[in-house]
């Protein structure tokens, strides 16, 4: 119901036509006219849609709650609704986990919660957590590998609510030296849908370090980078 008077919107139809578009719309159960005309009203009321000249056009997403709430839940049809009233891609960073914290947390606890289901009960009391005492070490949990208990891992949990096709995250330099240092440091990629969390599995630093930028002075050093890896090279599971 709201994409297809977003859409009406879009085409910065007139509101003679929008009236006559839910007049003649085929009526369903609690999609009939008058459930479109409260549903018009509503996003009038929030600035999602506004009418300019006697035109229905699309207006903001900004401070609209139900929108906010939903892009943070990962709610792909309300990320499809934002994209088409703001086609700018920059109020999309601020549903970036570096920018959000709950987002970053939502899938460090995803991880915790798989750790425990794969990991031999014996084994639990060396799950931790320490993002939540230190976020500055450069991962977030240190835990028993999953392949062999007796080994440590060092894990850096990296969380998207956007539906791409890539997974796009943010390395720290911080990160990145604790990964150079340490084998046994991985990027554990999640991907939030509708409110729930999906662990995509692992990426080692061989396998974007290479992409990089190299350094030639000891006076320029990068301190945080962007990063687009095509889903395909996360290696599922965790190590």
């Amino acid at each position: 119901m709201v994409r297809y008077l977003v859409d009406l919107a879009t085409l910065t139809s007139s509101l003679k036509d929008v009236n006559r578009a839910l007049l003649t719309k085929e009526p369903k159960p609690g999609l009939g006219y008058h459930d479109f005309k409260r549903t018009l009203d509503t996003l009038l009321a929030d600035g999602v849609l506004l009418v300019d000249d006697g035109r229905l056009k699309p207006g903001s997403i900004k401070n609209v709650s139900w929108i906010d709430y939903g892009l943070k839940d990962g709610a792909e049809d309300i990320w499809d609704l934002a994209t088409l009233i703001d086609p700018n891609p920059k109020w999309a960073k601020k549903y970036d986990n570096t920018e959000l914290v709950e987002i970053g947390l939502k899938g460090e606890e995803a991880v915790v919660a798989l750790l425990h289901q794969e990991t031999d009960e014996r084994y639990h009391h060396r799950i931790e957590h320490v993002a939540l005492v230190d976020d500055t070490l450069g991962f977030d949990i240190q835990a028993p590998s999953i392949r062999n208990h007796e080994d440590t891992m060092l894990l850096e949990v990296k969380a998207t609510v956007r539906p791409t096709k890539e997974f796009t995250f943010y390395l720290s330099r911080n990160e990145f030296n604790v990964g150079t240092r340490n084998p046994n440091w991985s990027i554990v990629c999640v991907k939030i849908r509708n409110g729930k969390s999906d662990v995509l599995g692992h990426l080692k630093l061989y396998q974007f370090k290479g992409w990089l930028p190299t350094e030639n002075s000891t006076q320029v050093k990068w301190q945080t980078l962007k990063i687009q890896i095509p889903v395909s090279l996360i290696i599922k599971g965790l190590t």
